[in-house]
């Protein structure tokens, strides 16, 4: 998983598998936002495959976001 911030933007790059592995780097990923971010986009095609655990990560970064008024992108 590649992470990047630019300007306003977050960008998170997910490849391989999204499961129970991704919830560690996905529950980082904001941890650095500052107020200057507003739009978080999270590229999924490069993703091979996403069971329930990944699903369920993905939501919680979803809400955890939306807290911190962050426009949320999902794509793939």
């Amino acid at each position: 998983m590649d992470i990047q911030h630019c300007r306003s933007s977050i960008l998170i790059n997910a490849t391989g598998e999204l499961d129970e592995g991704a919830g560690e780097v996905l529950r980082r990923t904001l941890d650095y936002v500052t107020m200057d971010e507003r739009d978080l986009l999270v590229d999924l095609h490069a993703v091979a495959g996403m069971d329930v655990d990944g699903l369920l990560h993905l939501l919680d970064l979803h809400r955890r976001a939306e807290r911190m008024r962050l426009r949320v992108m999902v794509t793939g």
